[in-house]
């Protein structure tokens, strides 16, 4: 994909299966999860039904699919039983590549990169703080924040209001939308990207996301 004539002055990256490679353990904790209930599900299926959508929503799911009615108390159960499981493994297990990590370090002022995802800052920040480029960021944008997750565009339209407000601070040009670009690799996060009016790289892997920065001239 060549990349667009329009500067970009914000860059938005999802976390899970875009920034870090975390959807595999979050998938193995949602097995874990919901194992004692008789649930599974696929790995292909688990990334083209639940990969981007809220633990709520996948708890529901799973449960449903083995005929158990999904009671407020029992999914509120596996999905603490999920982030207890997703949590004693992930700041041993997730990094940042290390040339994507170097350029949030060292982004210059006027370029606000931010975090947008639907997993809870609890899930998110201690990642991004351990990889030391939470300083760096701008932003982030987490579950709790919005009241509608993606694949609404909500949690993008919030980042574009605090990309706004940072750029105003900095006594930056008005930032529009078209000055935004965003990094996905759901198809929820898709879907809210481009609902939100943005233009959005898919994202296959954390690993491409070096070479897909470098065509947009970032890197």
């Amino acid at each position: 994909m060549a990349a667009s004539n329009q500067p970009v002055r914000a860059v938005f990256l999802d976390f899970d299966g875009t920034l870090v490679e975390s959807e595999p353990l979050h998938y193995e904790a949602w097995l874990a999860a919901v194992r004692p209930f008789g649930a599974s599900i696929e790995w292909e299926e688990y990334k083209s039904r639940l990969s981007g959508r809220s633990d709520r929503e996948a708890g529901v799911l799973l449960l449903t699919s083995v005929g158990v009615a999904p009671t407020d108390a029992l999914v509120t159960q596996v999905c603490r039983d999920k982030t207890v499981s997703y949590k004693s493994r992930f700041l041993e297990e997730l990094s940042i590549e290390a040339s994507v990590r170097t350029w949030i370090i060292n982004a210059p002022d006027n370029l606000h990169i931010a975090v947008v995802s639907s997993s809870g800052t609890h899930e998110v920040e201690p990642v991004l703080i351990k990889e030391e480029v939470r300083a760096s960021l701008s932003f982030l944008v987490c579950g709790e924040e919005v009241q509608r997750l993606k694949p609404d565009p909500e949690p993008y339209l919030l980042a574009v209001k605090r990309a706004q407000a940072a750029a105003g601070s900095n006594g930056d040009p008005a930032l529009m939308h078209e000055d935004c670009l965003v990094f996905e690799d759901s198809e929820a996060g898709l879907t809210a990207a481009r609902a939100a009016g943005l233009r959005v790289i898919e994202v296959r892997s954390p690993a491409a996301v070096p070479g897909l920065l470098r065509q947009e001239g970032l890197l």
